[in-house]
């Protein structure tokens, strides 16, 4: 069970780890200049995502602010920043989404890139096939483990692609960059799960797929749908 520090822990690492989406704003301006044009067409979400339930099963879930500066450098078109307690096990998730309608607006924020931008050593950094609920379908994430001092967490990340799954930042964006033209626009999310401490891995895909079991059909519902069918074709 996550004690309060513990949740005090997970909540600083995940906003310290989303501010250094500052540090690579910069890197960004050159490239969203050139493609200006292009950026007027966004495919806008079905619902806000403020309109996603906050109890979803025995998960119950509570708003977390993000600071005005991260909002603004992070530039996504809506976001979820919540955390979401099991009222039976006693586990949390702390959960951040965000969503971007044309890609070419997102800033670079990756958990192996953030994390040690901030004092964070990353420990373990590895590809997983997580179950997203009880039946046998997986979903590729980005499962990492980062140290801080005494304190740790773990980190399951992944992204969505008109609808496709992929865990490689690369794929997303090769894929969404495909997809810029008014005719043929797509979207992408990102999903980051952090978990506090430095709980074992089976531990964190239980979790993770019992989580994923609730949430991502009421996500999906909220995403557009794409007019790119296919877009990443590289084999999962």
């Amino acid at each position: 069970m996550t004690t309060r520090s513990g949740k005090l822990s997970v909540g600083k690492a995940a906003i310290a780890a989303l501010a250094c989406l500052a540090a690579s704003y910069a890197i960004y301006r050159y490239e969203a200049a050139e493609v200006g044009a292009v950026l007027a067409g966004k495919l806008p979400l079905k619902r806000p995502f403020k309109e996603l339930p906050l109890k979803l099963g025995a998960w119950k879930g509570k708003e977390v602010p993000l600071e005005a500066s991260v909002v603004k450098v992070a530039a996504a078109d809506d976001y979820l920043s919540r955390w979401y307690y099991n009222e039976n096990t006693g586990e949390s998730v702390r959960v951040y989404v965000p969503y971007y309608g044309n890609p070419r607006t997102m800033v670079g924020h990756y958990p192996d890139v953030c994390y040690p931008a901030v004092g964070w050593q990353k420990l373990l950094s590895r590809v997983e096939d997580v179950r997203r609920g009880s039946d046998e379908t997986t979903v590729p994430a980005l499962f990492y483990k980062f140290q801080k001092g005494a304190s740790r967490v773990a980190v399951m990340s992944f992204y969505i692609v008109g609808g496709q799954f992929t865990a490689d930042r690369r794929v997303a964006e090769r894929a969404s960059h495909k997809a810029t033209g008014r005719e043929n626009r797509n979207y992408l999310a990102q999903m980051q799960l952090t978990f506090a401490g430095d709980p074992p891995p089976e531990q964190v895909r239980r979790t993770t797929a019992d989580f994923l079991g609730v949430f991502l059909p009421e996500l999906e519902s909220h995403l557009p749908d794409s007019s790119v069918k296919r877009v990443l074709g590289e084999k999962q």
